[in-house]
């Protein structure tokens, strides 16, 4: 029995030895871990700080980190996200100017006849019919079409849009016995005409 007692006495101080051993080990590792300071900023402020993912709380954020790499990523409502991978080995200060986002609309164009020229702000972007996302504001559109009037319209973009455009066929010149009339329609050149007659056939009469 005694010897029985001995071996477990025995037992018990080797694994007590083991685990106290480990537990130096670690702390001595955790000892020799290096931390530093971490701040963050932002313009405008108040934006949301993620690290690795996690989030941390509002700008301006300080905080102690170890030693290492991590991802910062920096949000606000409006603005464009921020994003950088970094490395943390110093005391860290960073300053995060957030850029504005400007929404952007669709804006939808058809024409009769269709296959119409279209030009946004001056530059060409395709033929009708036609979508095309947009940021928000006012632009200049214009549609053009051979044998047709350019159609200009300016427009103030706040949503989605759509623009249906009827275009109206050019004049084209009419000559009688080699004579230059004009750019007149032939429907409106023989009216014209008719009219003249009978203002010559009463004063004849």
């Amino acid at each position: 029995m005694k010897r029985i007692l001995f071996v477990l006495s025995l037992l018990v101080l080797t694994v007590g030895f083991a685990f106290g051993s480990a537990g130096d080990n670690d702390f001595a590792a955790a000892s020799t871990q290096t931390w530093y300071q971490f701040s963050v900023s932002s313009h405008p402020s108040g934006a949301s700080v993620y690290i690795d993912g996690v989030y941390r709380g509002r700008t301006p954020y300080n905080t102690t980190m170890l030693r290492g790499t991590y991802t910062l990523r920096v949000e606000a409502s409006g603005y464009r996200i921020y994003e950088e991978r970094f490395t943390l080995d110093r005391n860290t200060s960073k300053h995060v100017n957030l850029v504005f986002s400007t929404r952007t609309h669709r804006l939808t164009v058809s024409s009769y006849p269709s296959r119409a020229e279209v030009f946004i702000n001056g530059a060409y972007v395709g033929r009708t019919p036609l979508t095309i996302n947009l940021e928000e504001g006012t632009h200049d559109v214009r549609l053009s079409l051979s044998g047709y009037w350019d159609h200009w319209e300016r427009i103030r973009l706040t949503g989605d849009r759509y623009i249906e455009v009827t275009l109206q066929p050019e004049a084209r010149p009419v000559i009688r016995s080699s004579i230059w009339l004009g750019n007149i329609p032939l429907d409106r050149f023989l009216l014209l005409s008719l009219g003249l007659l009978f203002v010559i056939l009463a004063l004849m009469y």
